[in-house]
């Protein structure tokens, strides 16, 4: 499907699942994430998930509240919430988990989100965020 026949809120699954599922984009994460236990490359990582990735996100959830598709009162800390919990938070590096403690931490953030009027996550993406190579949870004793 062409990108102009989406509207924003299907433009950021998109991404999301592409994110996901692409082979060089998880293999470039895995081989980075030891070195996010230097201060400085940590550092520099948040400050990046801090100015730079939220206005990225906001420019989509803008375009979402313009085409209809997304309805918030927070649009802000929405693109907030999105760069720093998919970075931080639901990287087992940080915060190692089970896939069942891992799903139910992305079931968390996905009632987030569409508790403030940005309803991301699918059943098929969070089953996808569950078990890509990014994320890449413990399997469950």
């Amino acid at each position: 499907m062409d990108d102009q026949q989406l509207d924003a809120l299907h433009k950021i699954r998109v991404i999301l699942r592409y994110s996901l599922t692409d082979a060089g984009h998880a293999k470039v994460t895995r081989a980075v994430e030891p070195s996010l236990d230097d201060p400085m490359t940590f550092s520099a990582n948040m400050r990046f998930w801090r100015e730079q990735l939220p206005q990225m996100w906001l420019q989509l959830i803008d375009e979402g509240a313009a085409d209809g598709s997304i309805v918030t009162q927070y649009p802000r800390e929405a693109s907030q919430l999105l760069a720093l919990l998919l970075n931080y938070w639901l990287l087992p590096h940080f915060y190692p988990a089970s896939k069942a403690e891992c799903r139910h931490r992305v079931q968390c953030l996905a009632t987030m989100m569409e508790a403030i009027g940005v309803p991301l996550f699918d059943d098929e993406l969070v089953e996808l965020m569950v078990n890509s190579a990014i994320v890449a949870c413990e399997s469950d004793k």
